[in-house]
């Protein structure tokens, strides 16, 4: 099974269904590879994708609902902001260009700051499914129909990322200092 289709994307936000297959299978690369893996174990993304999402069998264990559930939603939203990022952009010989304007359906491409709300859209899901997710996974154990999905590597990166840059007044009503 494919961790989600160009379907479900269509189910939780506005998109079309006209995008080239070689794009979306390489978009459902990324977000498997970078944006899923790292929060739950190979084992369990493992199981997750030898599932049948037809199968009703399948649809009736733990591990199908907390894909259902907690996954396919969040790396929807994440393949989401990917498509909002790379949307209009074509790639030339001479380099990456903008679509034409007036193009065959005699439509302007929204650009990179118009799009800026749409990307904010998605990034909020994703944050707040991601952390669902996450939460899920630790109060589940790991375990899903009686299996341990127990990850072998031992570090997970933190849900909320990491800030190359601090706040200035976080910390401020423990720490404070006085400033010239």
């Amino acid at each position: 099974m494919e961790l989600f289709r160009i379907e479900d994307v269509s189910e939780f936000a506005e998109f079309t269904n006209n995008i080239a297959p070689e794009k979306f299978n390489r978009v459902r690369k990324l977000v498997t590879a970078n944006s899923v893996t790292p929060y739950i174990s190979k084992p369990c993304l493992d199981a997750i994708l030898a599932m049948d999402r037809e199968n009703a069998t399948d649809q009736a264990k733990e591990l199908y609902a907390f894909w259902l559930d907690f996954v396919r939603p969040y790396s929807v939203f994440a393949a989401y902001e990917l498509f909002t990022d790379l949307h209009g952009l074509n790639f030339a010989p001479q380099g990456i260009v903008g679509m034409a304007t007036g193009g065959p359906q005699g439509i302007n491409p929204i650009e990179s700051s118009e799009r800026s709300s749409l990307r904010k859209m998605a990034v909020k899901y994703r944050d707040i499914y991601l952390a669902k997710m996450v939460e899920e996974y630790a109060l589940s154990g790991a375990t899903f129909d009686s299996v341990v999905y127990a990850s072998t590597e031992g570090h997970k990166p933190k849900v909320s990322g990491i800030r190359a840059i601090g706040s200035v007044t976080a910390g401020m009503a423990t720490k404070r200092r006085f400033r010239l």
